[in-house]
């Protein structure tokens, strides 16, 4: 985790940012980028207490099991206190909280885990059906500070390390080069495929959303027909081009998919050795090994257009490669539910850069002037 120090002017926010908010429907709480210590923390929980912890609540629907708790060091879950309600409440560290270096260190490993536990208490009932792991998991991230450099990993599960699990908000583009001809001449050119993840009731699915074919007949289908290749697994863990294990060689992009994600995180361990012979004798699991590009984007607006970034952009990147001067930019986080809020930040070059994007994500703002 990077500790970067910066402006702490968050009260007083552009004229600007209030004019464009207007233009959007805001239905959520705003989320603060506030930092302690040097440390910045996104947060919708009001306040400036001292304590290391903050319990919230949140509306998951009643309780339906005898033991629904979640226990961890660093995250923890309790059911509703009365039957049949609906305010389950997390305990998780506050903005003060995630200064204190054991607690941060320990964030990857205890989210994780805290997932593993939702998605074990899912399996056995403590939810409506109308709940999945990854939508408890976002809700719950999208409710609670989060350490504004590792907000991507719990939204999504995203460490950077080369496996991700597919979720809701992000894009997969899958592309291969071929030599085509345009105007008479030959080039490298490209044959693409964008999908966009999309919530189901017990998982996610893949949903084609763009392609370009160079009106060739090759068709390959791990390009072309992912959403058709993958319509039987509501799970879909992506394991990115990496070097194999003691040797110098690629080891290619690899798509899991199965109904039970703990299942395809196991497998998963044994894919840098054996490639896709690891699933062969996995039952409820397929494998796909892709001889394509395979990249990880999310699907964002800016100034109303539609846009991809590779994940883990920031806000200040995206501004730049659209000329636009952070101090007239505004931003607004799609959340789950199809709520959105507003993200009041310092309008700066340097607050611009702690802001992660994620998918649905809405930007508006001025053009430098030249």
């Amino acid at each position: 985790m990077n500790r970067c120090s910066f402006s702490v002017a968050m009260a007083a926010v552009c004229i600007a940012l209030m004019g464009c908010s207007a233009a959007h429907r805001v239905d959520a709480p705003s989320i603060h980028l506030m930092e302690a210590a040097g440390y910045p923390v996104l947060t919708s929980t009001a306040g400036t207490s001292q304590q290391l912890t903050v319990r919230t609540m949140i509306a998951l629907g009643a309780a339906s099991g005898a033991d629904c708790s979640v226990s961890g060091k660093v995250f923890s879950l309790q059911p509703p206190a009365v039957a049949g309600a609906s305010q389950w409440t997390v305990t998780s560290p506050s903005v003060q909280g995630w200064q204190v270096a054991d607690t941060a260190s320990q964030l990857r490993v205890e989210w994780s885990a805290f997932v593993a536990q939702l998605a074990e208490r899912r399996r056995a009932g403590c939810f409506h059906a109308g709940w999945s792991t990854t939508s408890l998991q976002q809700t719950i991230a999208d409710a609670i500070p989060v350490p504004a450099d590792e907000a991507l990993v719990l939204r999504y599960g995203f460490s950077g390390e080369g496996i991700a699990d597919l979720q809701p908000g992000m894009v997969l583009q899958v592309e291969r080069s071929v030599l085509g001809e345009r105007k008479g001449r030959r080039e490298l050119q490209s044959l693409q495929a964008d999908y966009e993840v999309v919530a189901t009731d017990d998982g996610a699915r893949l949903k084609q959303v763009r392609a370009e074919t160079l009106h060739m007949k090759e068709r390959p289908d791990e390009i072309f027909a992912l959403d058709r290749l993958t319509q039987n697994a509501t799970h879909l863990r992506l394991l990115l081009q990496n070097l194999t294990a003691g040797t110098s060689a690629q080891r290619p992009p690899i798509l899991l998919m199965g109904r039970e994600d703990a299942t395809l995180q196991r497998v998963s361990v044994s894919m840098e050795a054996q490639g896709c012979d690891a699933a062969k004798s996995v039952a409820g699991v397929q494998c796909l090994t892709f001889h394509e590009a395979v990249s990880l984007l999310v699907a964002v607006k800016v100034n109303r257009k539609p846009m991809t970034f590779a994940l883990g952009t920031t806000l200040g990147v995206a501004l730049d490669t659209q000329s636009i001067n952070p101090a007239t930019a505004a931003l607004h986080r799609s959340l789950t539910g199809g709520r959105m809020a507003a993200v009041i930040f310092p309008q700066t070059r340097d607050g611009v850069s702690r802001i992660v994007l994620q998918g649905g994500d809405e930007i508006v703002g001025n053009k430098l002037v030249k």
